[in-house]
């Protein structure tokens, strides 16, 4: 009868192998190279050599590759060095063997060369054949290994004249070692047991080198390959600058997080700790204590001037329980189309590839692995599959304790695009869950759009702790820096920009704070047509505009090139037939978006190949004008397919297909010819729509709007900012807005912001009555309109930031403020006014923030504020921006009320107006002290900022906190600050 097979005692072999296969060949490694010193690296011993050395390296072109040198650098003793390293070592740098390519390494024989080949080949063997055995074959393997590493032993001391009680003793080791394992009784269980550390770490430095080799090639973008053959890859590092990330918690708050502290938010202790916070509230004053201070503080420091988010400082993100960190974690990223999931991702993957010193994303030293799994792609069904894909190797050497192995380990484990899964990688998803579930080391990364994670969020097993942010984009303050980078870049590598950077900082400095350009792909999009369209000059571009206008420009370039091939046709009959390639596109868009594809199947492929081909254009050129080629990976081998370069674009040519048959059918015929006849899932199509309501020609019908509103209902748009999008998109068509107003989600409080004013403009008259509050950042002129729909409304809050922060720079906001008074139910007004306008305050006033600019105006708004106890009777808080360089003298100034909590504002402080600046605060002082003094746009010295505290004690000024920019105090100045400030002050300096 024929003996089971039994893959343990293939285990075995590769123990022998890695054990004493590998020393060995160290050993004869150190004995041929006698002069290298253990500490210098073989390269290093290899360029030293004298003009008499035997070895092969000076006579051969044969060389170590990049990542060879890597291990040889990272370990001069060979420790790290696998066998077949090892044996390319011994050929080129020992002495006394034979030259690289002498045939004495491959002819059997009794020469140490062949030895070490049979060692070399034996170990591929192994390693890459079955691992099941007999135990008769297990019995005359270990009889051919001892004796094979015997001979080599004995021969290689011959060769290097080695006593013989040293090669006694090597062989005497092989023994011991063989025979040790051989009476090993393991299983699986057993093996990891036994093995398990030692197995562990050989896996995690293997599987390591593996994952870095394949991210080598993912830290490049290519945003935008689709409009130029030459194709900008900036590295991911020289594009990504910080973004919004939204922490949802368990208490319900939403919480800012810095990018580089995504990671810790599901590391336990490793939180980002809020700085400084407990110093701060020992300060309080018992009548502040009946409200956070510095929540006060900063709600009003951030609400006028927003130069840093103070509440991070006080409001600490709850900590893991001891529990949590026991349990597997799943950090849940989600963000609209363009939002930069994709390139967070990327991020992550590139901090990994770093050394540990040199990252920012903090916690990534917490883990052993770094794996990544694309959605989009569609021929993985199981986390198996998934390992044999991104370690194939590590796969064939481990089997069936990869598994068990990599949950022994601490991983992270990136999945990319929930959104865009299809029905293989949604068995990926679950499969990596299921598994994931009972490893307390691992941490899953998904990203994901809003709409997909409603319904994946019930599928998480409850083995996991779930976090949950959001991405909102890039803010304001950084979007010009962000377009700059990528001008720059496209400005060396493309042809035919033609704006320069200055005027594009123009054209940003008119649109870039609008809400749609928070989103970095927009903000791509925005670049590519400001520099190769010298027309646009529109502030109010939509969204749906900019992705055409992106689209317009794909096609004039392509048509550009097209005209100038060798025998081309004319221009128009160019334009038509691209036209009829293009609706077979938006087709198999729609198509794809169906069936949850971002990658075109061959089927639709060859169709839209057939389309160029049936029209005499070039495929290639024309498919690439408006798809990305990108590599996949399947069964047979990595491959290439086109796709969607982003699925907001594929939601946009999808779009394009639908639109013409808006206002054509009823709405369920509209569904049935995108799909056919039955139940559809509209949500995934909620974003296509979107767009169709941005292209469809304007004035909308209310057939054409009904049709579309309820589609869009249908798909799943509830919240308030997806109508006001709707709306903003579809630039407040009225069609359009009295289907939304029917579902509209209408509070007591409405906020409206500069993004929304040309919806709420729309949408107030026909809203039932409100408690409304208006929050402006930039120019309040665009805002009449606004006002006018007020009507039948309560305006309770009025903040005209840009007043307040810029006082004198051409008008005030009396005129403003005189248009809101007629409910007389305004509580919080912010900006800049006339001492007319200070008379025209409401009694029903809570919080003020006024500017004041100049010695007169300033003496005369405070001599109005005098009567605030009478006139004003309900004001809590009290904020005055002063800027120093309007003040020519503080004399005439008298102190401001003490209306609760009063905070100042002293922008523009330098050096030399630090007395001025003393006196003045120390004028202003009201009787129970400041609440908190910020220095907005200072320019202070580390010794201005020492004279400044100085002063303010010898003026004998009391208040909780003052705050500095960061960007003039370095953590070291801040922390000195802080302990001179609690000394002489006894109040709290942050940044």
């Amino acid at each position: 009868m024929a003996q089971k097979g039994s893959k343990l005692y293939g285990f075995k072999v590769i123990s022998i192998m890695d054990g004493k296969g590998k020393s060995v060949l160290q050993l004869v490694l150190g004995w041929g190279t006698p002069t290298k010193p253990l500490s210098l690296s073989l390269d290093e011993y290899l360029s030293s050599l004298p003009e008499d050395s035997t070895a092969s390296f000076a006579h051969t072109r044969h060389r170590f590759n990049k990542t060879e040198l890597k291990h040889l650098r990272q370990c001069p003793a060979f420790s790290r060095c696998d066998i077949t390293l090892l044996f390319k070592a011994i050929k080129l740098a020992c002495e006394n063997v034979a030259g690289y390519d002498d045939c004495r390494w491959v002819e059997p024989s009794k020469e140490l060369e062949y030895y070490l080949t049979c060692i070399k080949n034996k170990r591929n063997e192994i390693f890459h054949g079955g691992r099941e055995m007999s135990h008769s074959n297990f019995l005359r393997e270990t009889v051919d290994l001892r004796d094979l590493l015997v001979a080599t032993l004995t021969t290689a001391g011959l060769r290097y004249g080695r006593s013989e009680d040293e090669v006694a003793r090597e062989i005497k080791g092989v023994h011991c070692e063989i025979d040790s394992i051989m009476e090993e009784v393991l299983g699986e269980e057993e093996l990891l047991a036994q093995k398990g550390d030692k197995l562990t770490k050989d896996f995690i430095a293997e599987a390591d080198r593996r994952v870095r080799q394949i991210l080598e090639t993912t830290l490049y973008l290519d945003p935008m390959s689709f409009l130029t053959g030459s194709n900008p890859r900036p590295h991911v590092d020289t594009m990504f600058c910080r973004i919004r990330i939204k922490h949802s918690q368990l208490d319900h708050k939403i919480r800012n997080v810095e990018y580089p502290d995504i990671l810790t938010l599901v590391q336990g202790s490793g939180a980002p700790q809020p700085q400084d916070s407990h110093p701060l509230k020992k300060n309080l004053s018992a009548r502040c204590r009946a409200r956070p201070v510095l929540t006060r503080v900063g709600s009003a420091v951030r609400r006028i001037f927003r130069w840093k988010k103070v509440q991070q400082k006080v409001c600490e993100l709850p900590q893991p329980t001891a529990a949590d960190s026991a349990r597997p974690q799943l950090l849940l990223v989600q963000g609209v189309a363009g939002s930069g999931k994709t390139t967070l991702v990327s991020l992550i993957m590139a901090e990994y590839m770093k050394d540990a010193a040199d990252r920012t994303l903090r916690g990534l030293d917490q883990y052993d692995l770094l794996l990544r799994a694309q959605c989009r792609d569609h021929h993985n069904s199981s986390f198996s599959g998934l390992l044999q894909q991104l370690m194939p190797e590590e796969s064939l050497k481990y089997r069936n304790i990869l598994l068990p192995l990599l949950k022994r380990c601490r991983v992270i484990v990136l999945i990319d695009g929930l959104d865009e899964a299809n029905d293989n990688s949604e068995k990926l998803v679950h499969n990596i869950l299921h598994e994931a579930k009972d490893a307390p080391g691992f941490t899953l990364v998904c990203t994901s759009r809003p709409e997909k994670v409603t319904s994946f969020i019930p599928k998480i097993p409850g083995q996991y702790a779930v976090t949950h942010v959001e991405l909102t984009g890039i803010p304001e303050s950084e979007r010009l820096t962000f377009v700059l980078r990528y001008h720059h870049v496209m400005a060396q590598q493309v042809p035919g920009c033609r704006r320069s950077a200055a005027e594009l900082q123009q054209i940003m400095n008119k649109i870039g704070s609008k809400e749609q350009f928070r989103l970095p792909l927009n903000l791509l999009f925005l670049t590519w047509i400001v520099s190769h369209d010298s027309c646009i000059t529109s502030s109010t571009i939509t969204q749906s505009e900019l992705y055409f206008r992106t689209h317009q420009l794909c096609q004039q370039k392509l048509l550009d090139r097209l005209s100038r091939s060798p025998n081309a046709m004319d221009r128009w009959t160019l334009e038509k037939k691209l036209q009829e390639v293009l609706q077979e596109l938006y087709r198999v868009c729609l198509v794809c978006l169906s069936r949850h594809q971002l990658s075109l199947p061959k089927d639709e492929e060859d169709c839209l190949r057939s389309a160029c081909v049936a029209r005499g254009l070039p495929h290639q050129e024309v498919l690439s004008a408006f798809l990305t080629l990108k590599s996949t990976w399947t069964p047979w081998g990595t491959q290439e397919q086109y796709s969607a370069p982003h699925k907001g674009l594929q939601d946009f040519y999808a779009a394009l297909y639908v639109v013409p048959l808006v206002g054509k059918q009823e709405a369920i015929a509209i569904k049935e010819e995108i799909l056919g006849p039955g139940r559809v899932d509209l949500s995934v199509f909620q974003y296509m729509l979107q767009q169709v309501a941005g292209l469809i020609h304007h004035p909308v019908t209310r057939e054409v709007a009904k049709q579309l509103v309820g589609l869009l209902k249908a798909s799943g748009l509830r919240y308030e900012d997806q109508w006001l999008d709707l709306i903003e998109d579809s630039k407040a068509d009225p069609a359009i807005v009295l289907q939304v107003v029917q579902h509209f989600p209408v509070s007591e409080d409405i906020m409206i912001r500069d993004t929304y004013i040309r919806s709420y403009t729309a949408l107030l008259p026909h809203l039932p009555p409100s408690r409304v509050g208006i929050v402006l950042d930039g120019d309040a002129t665009h805002a009449v309109g606004l006002l006018e729909a007020l009507t039948g409304h309560a305006c309770t809050r009025l903040l005209l930031r840009h007043h307040f922060r810029y006082p004198g720079g051409g008008g005030n906001s009396d005129a403003i403020l005189h248009r809101v008074l007629s409910s007389n139910t305004l509580e919080i007004f912010g900006g800049h006014l006339s001492v007319a306008g200070m008379a025209l305050l409401p009694a029903s006033l809570q919080t003020l923030s006024v500017a004041v600019v100049g010695d007169d105006h300033a003496r005369r708004t405070l001599i109005a504020l005098q009567d605030q106890p009478t006139r004003l009777p309900f004001l809590r808080n009290l904020e005055m921006h002063v800027p120093l360089v309007s003040l020519s003298s503080p004399e005439g100034l008298i102190p401001l009320p003490d209306a609760g909590d009063v905070m100042i504002y002293l922008s523009g402080l330098t050096d030399d107006g630090i007395p001025r600046a003393c006196q003045v605060i120390g004028a202003l002082q009201p009787s129970s002290g400041y609440m908190g003094i910020s220095f907005p746009q200072a320019s202070v010295t580390a010794d201005g900022w020492k004279a400044l505290l100085k002063g303010l004690a010898q003026a004998s000024v009391k208040t909780v906190g003052l705050e500095a920019p960061a960007a003039t105090l370095p953590n070291e100045l801040r922390l000195h600050l802080r302990d001179v400030a609690k000394k002489t002050l006894s109040t709290y300096f942050f940044r």
